[in-house]
């Protein structure tokens, strides 16, 4: 049986792609993770990168971000254990405004 997109039951148009995900709270991710999994399906050429993302206040020092990006990369390292689809990026972004950072 075929879904709507024409792909076989377990499989993923996307299959093959790499997502990465960009999160700034482990509950986040674990939001996000079953949305990205289905995307790649059950290719196990496909991954699902995560990302952390700490924002810091302007005003303040960008090293006063660095425990809790410490936090989160621990965090996200494993939630990655769950499944072997799933890596975390070793570096993160630490920044005043990182989602703008982060735009292409």
């Amino acid at each position: 049986m075929e879904n709507s997109v024409g792909e076989k039951p377990g499989t993923s148009p996307l299959r093959d792609f790499n997502i990465l995900v960009p999160v700034d709270t482990a509950s986040r991710a674990q939001h996000l993770l079953p949305i990205a999994l289905n995307l790649v399906g059950e290719s196990t050429s496909s991954q699902v990168a995560l990302i952390g993302v700490t924002p810091v206040e302007p005003n303040a020092h960008l090293s006063d971000g660095t425990l809790l990006a410490q936090r989160l990369r621990s965090d996200l390292d494993k939630l990655a254990d769950h499944d072997e689809r799933i890596r975390r990026i070793a570096g993160s972004v630490v920044s005043h405004s990182p989602w703008d950072d982060m735009k292409v």
